[in-house]
């Protein structure tokens, strides 16, 4: 029996001189196929061709991966059946390329457990038998045709990279959570001085940049309250700041204090201006990858779908009774084994669709809405041009349906 081996060098043959197919089933086989000299007394290396070039290394090889055998493979092989005896019996480890060979070149194969250790057997002494047969220099070339072939395999689409979309929804998320508690932290900290701020600044990201910009209370003048009127764009507001500090019951703060406030007020403007930047990048995300679903759903809705369905491809497979119920998972589960009525929403719930609906119709708008997201994402996903066309019509198709449903 010979064996093929493929590296990135080229194709190796070698012959069986016995028949493992017995000893296999025993523990001693294992023992006898780390025994580098013991080994190759029963496995003979027969034949070797070396791949012409880089790309024609790349270009079988990636062949391999799909089970296909190339013209190159073909005529290696039938060199070898000229000068081997009548019975040529071929071990192969892929199945598919055994059964290709065997229909392509009419060459017999097999493809069992002894070809599998027998070639295992033979890639864990491969390192040490190609110092024999190729130059040392040459494993240079070798990394490089892996690193390449690798590359090659890898089969990145920018129209399916949701992995960004689900980082940048998380982060966002986080962002939120974060802004919320510096927010709280500084309007405490700063109200023990200046506590009429919070009540006339109500905005987390306008009260930091006041907080920041006015400091100590005292230091307040027309001046500054000239240019707090611009920042706010209210001057107004920026007259009432100026008379509340006049009049403030806060209690004096101290200048070590008052630099921990504003550093707190400066994280808190970086923090929202990176949310906002993030956001924008996102929504062109989203329009580029799903450009009908976001016309469905809108830019928070899609994204809070993809990121909790865990990807774009997960998104695809699901039906719509699953896509309905993305993100009530534990009230269903809930309602299963207390035997209760399940949940008729999820996260589609926050669509416009479903909040503008009556109480009665909510349920049969929301399963409408789950069916044209399903075919939404569907059409997304598998279409070669970015286009929001069909979410375009499908909208129509849900605004008709949800007056038809409002007037019976």
């Amino acid at each position: 029996m010979y064996i093929l081996f493929e590296n990135i060098s080229g194709y190796y043959l070698f012959f069986c001189i016995e028949d493992f197919s017995l000893e296999f089933e025993l523990s001693e086989f294992e023992i006898f196929s780390h025994n580098y000299y013991e080994f190759f007394k029963k496995i003979k290396f027969k034949a070797f061709v070396p791949f012409k070039s880089t790309e024609h290394a790349i270009k079988n090889l990636f062949l391999l991966s799909k089970g296909i055998s190339s013209e190159f493979l073909g005529d290696f092989l039938s060199t070898q059946i000229k000068t081997a005896p009548q019975k040529f019996l071929l071990g192969i480890q892929d199945p598919k390329l055994a059964k290709q060979i065997f229909q392509k070149n009419e060459i017999r194969t097999i493809n069992n457990e002894v070809v599998t250790g027998i070639i295992r057997g033979i890639r864990f002494h491969f390192e040490k038998f190609m110092q024999n047969l190729i130059r040392f220099d040459s494993k240079k070339t070798i990394s490089g045709i892996s690193y390449l072939f690798s590359r090659s395999k890898l089969n990145l689409s920018l129209r399916r990279s949701d992995s960004m979309i689900i980082n940048s929804t998380s982060l966002i998320n986080l962002l939120d959570k974060d802004i919320n508690f510096f927010s709280m932290t500084t309007i405490q900290f700063y109200s023990r001085h200046f506590p009429e701020l919070s009540t006339i600044v109500k905005n987390p990201y306008l009260f930091a940049i006041v907080c920041k910009y006015i400091g100590i209370r005292k230091k307040i003048n027309f001046k500054k309250i000239k240019e707090l009127g611009y920042i706010l764009m209210d001057k107004c507001q920026s007259k009432t700041i100026f008379e509340a500090s006049k009049t403030s019951v806060g209690s004096h703060i101290s200048n070590f204090d008052m630099i921990l406030v504003e550093k707190l007020a400066a994280k808190i403007i970086l923090m929202t201006e990176f949310k906002t930047n993030l956001s924008f990048y996102l929504k062109r995300k989203l329009n580029f990858i799903v450009p009908n679903l976001v016309t469905l759903l809108g830019e928070n809705t899609t994204s809070t779908l993809i990121t909790k369905a865990g990807s774009l491809s997960n998104l695809v497979k699901y039906p719509s009774s699953t896509i309905q119920l993305i993100g009530a998972e534990k009230a269903l589960f809930r309602a299963m084994k207390q035997k209760t009525k399940t949940p008729k929403f999820g996260i589609l719930f926050n669509s416009s669709f479903v909040t503008n609906s009556s109480t009665k119709n909510k349920g049969k708008i929301c399963r409408f809405l789950a069916n044209k997201c399903s075919l939404a994402v569907k059409i997304d996903y598998f279409s070669k041009s970015s286009t929001n066309l069909f979410g375009k019509k499908l909208k129509e198709q849900l605004r008709a349906i949800l007056s038809f449903w409002e007037e019976i």
